[in-house]
């Protein structure tokens, strides 16, 4: 939705799918941040510069009872939302960190679901997906075999817009396996940038599976994360609350606020080393070329200073543009005129050199 940049990763099993699942959630916010390049919509400058609740509302079909935090009815989040509960039963999900409000499941549904076999975090993940009302029904896809074909479970999984999606095979006989969906990223404009956020999230993939490192902090804290990642310039103004005993699976969550600069570059005073370091050493012990080694090192380097406010972001660019237009009068509207000029600039963009990103940097 509003253009964005999605990446799936395949998992070795089942449990494997379930802790990428959670553990990838947590960068949800602090990555889109990263990524913010949509302060614009309808004509109209906004106050903020991700996508993702732009999107929220448009598709929130809840019913005003179902809004009601007290109503018994009550569902706590839109269709396309953060997730709203860690599904793994891997040591680094404890009960604690499921702390948001919890949908409304139909016991008779948990209780056919533990009866065969599922446990009770993902049962319940299986039986909020089915909480919602189907969007779309297929006339040939109505009569199926459900032994053999998950088209009436994909008809509800697929209309739930999650910043990270849990993806089961197709169906029994596919030879595509277990998968993550991490969603919550704007596109970017230049093939470059969005190859340095796939690098990003690839390596951070790595991170989880080679380290083992646990990331895993209460899905409250993650909303917080992901209203802070709207805000206008969160890219350098905002602090996150991170994890830094990042090392551990059995110990509680030691919670700090830290910049994006510093969950890339690390806190010494908080003993955290940051993601970036932790990926060198991954780089630094793969058997690729050295071309390729600096080719991903120059990604990361690209992203540490965007942290660091030495490149703008999409939205800052954007805004800045609009704002020093000759023709915007401070009342929030892109007239005609505005919006063309901005048009043909990020065109030239993007029709030039590959690596066209010097634009970007801060003066």
């Amino acid at each position: 939705g509003c253009c964005c940049l999605q990446l799936t990763v395949d998992s070795s099993n089942i449990d494997h799918a379930r802790n990428l699942h959670d553990q990838l959630h947590v960068f949800s916010p602090i990555f889109a941040a990263l990524s913010a390049a949509a302060p614009a919509y309808k004509g109209l400058l906004s106050a903020q510069d991700l996508r993702l609740n732009v999107v929220e509302q448009c598709v929130d079909d809840r019913k005003r009872c179902e809004l009601v935090p007290d109503s018994p009815l009550f569902v706590p989040k839109s269709r396309y939302s953060m997730i709203n509960h860690y599904i793994s039963s891997h040591p680094c999900v404890m009960d604690h960190h499921n702390d948001a409000p919890s949908f409304r499941v139909e016991e008779k549904h948990m209780k056919m679901l533990n009866d065969a076999g599922i446990d009770s975090r993902l049962a319940y993940h299986i039986a909020a997906v089915c909480s919602r009302d189907p969007l779309v029904i297929f006339s040939k896809a109505i009569e199926l075999d459900d032994t053999k074909e998950t088209a009436h479970f994909e008809n509800l999984q697929t209309t739930n817009w999650n910043s990270v999606r849990f993806k089961p095979p197709p169906n029994v006989e596919a030879t595509m396996g277990w998968r993550v969906e991490f969603r919550p990223l704007d596109t970017q404009l230049t093939d470059y940038e969005n190859a340095a956020m796939v690098a990003l999230v690839g390596l951070t993939v790595r991170l989880i599976n080679d380290k083992h490192l646990n990331f895993i902090i209460p899905i409250s804290k993650c909303d917080e994360n992901m209203k802070r990642a709207h805000r206008e310039d969160a890219v350098t103004k905002e602090k996150f609350y991170f994890r830094t005993n990042i090392e551990t699976t059995k110990e509680r969550e030691r919670l700090v606020e830290l910049t994006l600069a510093e969950v890339l570059e690390g806190k010494p005073s908080e003993s955290y080393k940051g993601l970036l370091a932790l990926m060198k050493e991954l780089i630094d012990k793969e058997p690729a070329l050295k071309r390729e080694k600096e080719e991903v090192a120059g990604y990361l380097d690209f992203l540490k200073d965007k942290a660091k406010g030495k490149y703008k972001t999409g939205a800052q660019f954007v805004r800045k543009f609009i704002m020093s237009h000759k023709d915007y009068k401070e009342d929030s509207i892109i007239t005609p005129e505005v919006n063309y000029e901005l048009m043909c600039l990020l065109d030239s963009i993007n029709s030039g050199p590959v690596r066209n990103i010097e634009i970007y940097k801060n003066d």
